[in-house]
């Protein structure tokens, strides 16, 4: 029995490491070469004594790379990356100076009685003739029979 408990686990093992293997080579395609973390991928045991690795792992893994993101981050902000920062701010300051230009006072008058106009304009007189007063009507005449179905019970 438990020689055969031990070749099963054994053969899922292999399969397990065969697709984090797998799995640490597509990364390694897709990944920046500041992102290279396929040694860590690699050295994954299916077979540890570990019983929380596997919750953690994949943790792990995020966690990677959120750290990736943030030291990106970090170095584009302290000016590590000069390129990458220059276009940055580039690109912000253009912006800013775009929106210098709008007349952003006539684009929220505009956006405000569009969207007013849209939800509160005369065609609500059509859906309250369609959909409005004819569950009203409904409501109306339930409220009577009961009302009159009352009036018989009480006399």
């Amino acid at each position: 029995y438990w020689a055969k408990r031990v070749k099963n686990l054994k053969r899922k093992a292999d399969i397990q490491r065969q697709i984090w293997e797998k799995f640490a080579e597509e990364y390694e395609e897709m990944a920046l070469p500041t992102e290279k973390i396929t040694g860590f991928l690699k050295d994954y045991n299916t077979s540890s004594i570990n019983p929380i690795k596997p919750w953690l792992f994949p943790i792990q893994i995020y966690l990677a790379y959120i750290v990736v993101f943030l030291r990106l981050s970090r170095n584009v902000i302290m000016w590590d990356h000069p390129f990458i920062s220059f276009w940055i701010t580039f690109l912000f300051i253009a912006l800013a100076t775009i929106s210098l230009l709008i007349p952003w006072n006539t684009c929220i008058k505009w956006t405000a009685r569009i969207v007013i106009w849209t939800f509160t304009g005369p065609w609500m007189r059509i859906i309250d003739k369609l959909y409005i007063t004819p569950q009203e009507q409904e409501a109306t005449q339930k409220s009577q029979h009961f009302q009159h179905n009352d009036d018989d019970y009480f006399s």
